[in-house]
């Protein structure tokens, strides 16, 4: 089932600010776990949702892969938007998302899992400028949380599902920027020593917050280097929340 609908769902990625794509994708990693009733239950209202909000993005061509590229135009966020900062009502998020066409991503040889996680990263470094622009910040947070959910998908899916899936987690992310987002200079506010772990994500479960769960478990996930930059945006994110 998954590895026949998600990448034929992938255009719409975006839809319903990822959240169709999110809640499939954590159904199939609770399966990974332990095999219940509730979870094949959640797992199929995952993507009956994902399906009934399935609505593309206007796409134009394609550009090379390229997560410097990518950032660059992030930061700039050349695009005609709304100069507002309130948040968007839920409902008026795709409406907003599909006023400029994004082009494709070509991924080349380039290794689907790499090139996510790649995105995962400049989608952080632009949500943590957001954050402190104060502009949008629960619909760019899905920035991070959308492609982090893809990554849960990879392994159920083949090469050709896989390259269809990042390339449409690619469009999605710009354009959320290009929707909500602001110019900014990346890793501008990145901290010198943010907390650890341990204690981001014990904050994280006190809170409560099923946003905030999502963005850590995301952030940690992702961070095989200890990068500074996702732990700055877990602190960021606590702090307003």
């Amino acid at each position: 089932m998954v590895a026949d609908w998600t990448p034929r769902l992938a255009p719409s990625i975006s839809a319903a600010a990822f959240h169709g794509l999110i809640r499939t994708a954590h159904a199939v990693r609770a399966l990974r776990r332990s095999e219940t009733p509730q979870r094949r239950r959640e797992l199929a209202n995952g993507l009956a949702y994902w399906a009934a909000r399935y609505a593309e993005l206007p796409t134009v061509g394609a550009v090379p892969h390229s997560a410097a590229d990518l950032i660059v135009r992030l930061a700039k966020c050349a695009y005609p938007r709304q100069d507002d900062s309130a948040d968007a009502d839920f409902f008026a998020v795709s409406q907003r998302l599909g006023q400029v066409p994004i082009a494709l991503p070509e991924l080349g040889d380039v290794d689907p899992a790499t090139a996510l996680d790649e995105l995962v990263h400049v989608a952080a470094a632009g949500f943590l400028e957001m954050l402190i622009q104060e502009r949008h910040r629960i619909w760019m947070l899905h920035t991070v949380t959308g492609p982090a959910a893809v990554a849960l998908l990879l392994p159920h899916v083949d090469v050709s599902g896989a390259r269809r899936l990042v390339a449409y987690a690619h469009q999605a992310v710009e354009a959320f920027f290009a929707a909500f987002g602001a110019p900014f200079e990346a890793r501008a506010h990145v901290r010198e020593e943010p907390a650890e772990w341990p204690e981001l994500v014990a904050e994280a479960v006190a809170s409560g917050s099923v946003h905030t769960i999502k963005l850590v478990e995301a952030l940690q996930r992702h961070d095989r280097r200890a990068n500074p930059l996702l732990r700055s945006v877990a602190m960021q994110w606590l702090a307003w929340r």
